[in-house]
């Protein structure tokens, strides 16, 4: 900064008796600087203004920029100085210090290091790092204190910083003498900390919010997956064949439990001596005929080459299968029995019209010498009693194991429990309860969560890397001054990029969006307002009505918005095409306009689709 070479001689200190001008020199020449306050005071801020050669007044930064950009080359605002000076008051009195120079002498720069007069202590400021509130990493009241001694700050304080050895973490305690003492600890950006711009960060989440990150164990489903564990380890270590049926809501966690199963039964093998069990795992939706369940089990088994499928049918495959669990050859009394742990998998598309596979699969493991152990799994809790309802008969029953809907509570502690395995922090606690509050009112599934998780990560990533952009991104930093001991902020400081609140919001629009809602705002103009046509028409009270009617209602709609109508054959096309979509439906007749039609989708779904577009909010209110 330029100096503009104040002259603080008392001859120079012109003007009214309300304030005093100094003339300034250097390359304000011309200028005026005027100092107001009551009289004896110290001069502040506030009370100074600069006057310009035509005589303006200016009295803060605001006002000279102002006048600057109005008289270009006139001077650069990084020459005026907007600090009080230190010796000269409006009175013209010099200040204290001034006056308790040796001989008499006034405040000069000479003087300034060795004689520094004491000013009021500013007001602690609080402040916040990364946007982190108090319990959470909140930094400690500040003192913000403007000083020319290397040594001293405001109110005697001294800073001295302190450097951990082995730790990335610096740390700087502020000591006051006296009674109050206050530890300002500042903590450095780690290099592990989060930022959505680094990929690696974003897979690491990613991965561990993924279907197929296995958990140690399964939270919230202690009941359940103790009563599945304690069947299967009896029945392997007892060499005892059975059958359980596990049921409940997509994404309750059956299929988690039986990965767990599947790890475990190796072990309770060994424990017990015994060899380890054959584990086969059926998907049922990867079966083009419920009764190739035989032929892929015996692949799995290794009974069987896939190049014997075309020889034996599905009937000579459920023979050997027989064949293969009821080994006669091990009695009871002899070598103990190769155990096989049969896992089926969505068995509800094993369902036919006599439920003959489903009856075979759990009469396995009641024939004589049977070394089966069955588990199937479906989302149907009544699938035993209202499609296999001689199972009880045929001596054959299995328990039944329900796996109950996830709770919001429960929800959020598996997603807490899964990003502890991230080294740092990136949802927002607002934003995860957000989400397992929803999805728990939705479905409870656990999947879904997940899935809207990653999706709102993926909506944060897409926002950063648009900033980034645009200009780029301002990091969190603090500069700790070595010659000063001063604390200073680099830049602007923002908050760390978290997934928030809207974020998830978003995310959940996404998953839960009704496809027919979807479908009908892509719609063409005209086809929407064939909808909009047929909803007016169907709430007389009419559940159909024939296509003239429907015609006719569309031509009044498009006549009461001066919209022109298309022509009668225009309109049978659109009308085949919203069939088509599943939107009407359209009966046989000899004549098109006599055609019964029926409005397919709900009518709310249709108005909701419809209402962010004025047009048609109007015309359906």
């Amino acid at each position: 900064m330029a100096s503009t070479g104040v002259v603080l001689a008392s001859a120079d200190l012109v003007g009214p008796t309300d304030g005093v001008f100094e003339e300034l020199t250097g390359p304000l020449k011309g200028w005026k600087r005027k100092l107001s306050g009551k009289k004896g005071g110290t001069p502040r801020k506030k009370d100074m203004a600069f006057v310009s050669p035509d005589g303006e007044e200016i009295s803060n930064k605001w006002q000279l920029d102002k006048y600057l950009k109005s008289h270009p080359g006139v001077a650069v605002a990084s020459d005026f100085e907007w600090v009080v000076s230190a010796a000269a008051t409006p009175s013209g009195t010099p200040r204290r210090s001034a006056r308790l120079t040796p001989k008499g002498r006034s405040f000069t720069e000479d003087t300034d290091e060795e004689m520094q007069p004491k000013e009021r202590p500013l007001k602690r400021a609080r402040r916040c790092l990364n946007g982190i509130g108090k319990k959470d990493g909140e930094l400690p009241e500040m003192v913000n204190a403007s000083t020319q001694d290397d040594e001293e700050i405001a109110n005697g304080k001294k800073l001295s910083k302190i450097k951990e050895n082995g730790n990335d973490m610096e740390k700087a305690t502020l000591l006051r003498s006296g009674s109050d003492s206050y530890n300002l600890q500042l903590n450095s950006i780690n290099s592990s900390s989060w930022d959505p711009a680094e990929s690696s960060h974003i897979l690491a989440v990613k991965k561990a919010l993924h279907l197929s990150a296995i958990p140690s164990s399964v939270l919230c489903r202690d009941v359940e997956q103790a009563k599945v564990i304690e069947f299967c380890k009896s029945s392997i270590v007892q060499q005892v064949p059975g059958s359980i049926y596990v049921c409940g809501c997509p994404g309750t966690g059956k299929s988690l439990t039986m990965e767990q199963v599947k790890l475990l039964s190796v072990s309770w093998a060994a424990e017990a001596n015994l060899s380890p069990p054959d584990i086969v795992s059926v998907n049922c939706t990867t079966l083009t005929d419920p009764r190739n369940i035989y032929q892929k089990v015996l692949q799995s088994l290794k009974q069987k080459e896939a190049s014997d499928d075309v020889v034996k049918s599905w009937s000579l495959c459920l023979k050997e299968l027989r064949q293969r669990v009821c080994d006669t050859s091990r009695k009871s009394g002899g070598s103990p029995r190769h155990m096989l742990l049969l896992i089926v998998d969505e068995m509800d598309y094993l369902i036919t019209r006599n439920q003959e596979v489903l009856y075979d699969l759990f009469q396995l493991p009641t024939y004589p010498n049977s070394c089966c152990i069955l588990i199937g799994i479906a989302n149907a809790i009544d699938l035993t009693d209202r499609f296999l309802p001689k199972l009880r008969s045929l001596n054959c029953r299995p328990d039944v194991i329900t796996y109950p809907a996830y709770t919001k509570d429960q929800i959020s502690t598996v997603l807490t429990q899964r990003l502890k395995g991230v080294p740092f922090t990136v949802f927002q606690t607002a934003s995860v309860e957000l989400c397992a509050r929803k999805v728990a009112a939705a479905s409870g599934d656990m999947r879904k969560a997940l899935h809207v998780c990653r999706s709102a990560l993926d909506i944060l990533e897409t926002e950063v890397r648009a900033e980034l952009d645009k200009g780029g991104i301002d990091t969190p930093s603090l500069n700790v001054s070595e010659s000063s001991g001063s604390v200073q902020r680099s830049s602007s400081i923002k908050p760390p990029h978290l997934v928030r609140i809207d974020h998830m919001a978003k995310a959940l629009a996404r998953t839960f969006r009704s496809p027919v809602v979807e479908t009908i705002q892509n719609l063409p103009q005209h086809q929407q307002m064939v909808l909009c046509s047929a909803v007016r028409l169907f709430r007389r009270a009419k559940k159909d009505a024939t296509l003239g009617e429907l015609n006719k209602a569309y031509l009044d709609f498009c006549k009461s918005s001066s919209i022109p109508a298309l022509a009668g054959s225009e309109f049978s096309s659109i009308c085949r095409v919203l069939s088509d979509q599943a939107l009407l439906k359209l009966g046989e007749s000899r004549e098109d306009r006599l055609r019964r039609v029926t409005l397919q989708v709900n009518q709310d779904d249709v108005v909701f689709a419809l209402q962010g577009v004025r047009f048609f909010r109007n015309s359906l209110s």
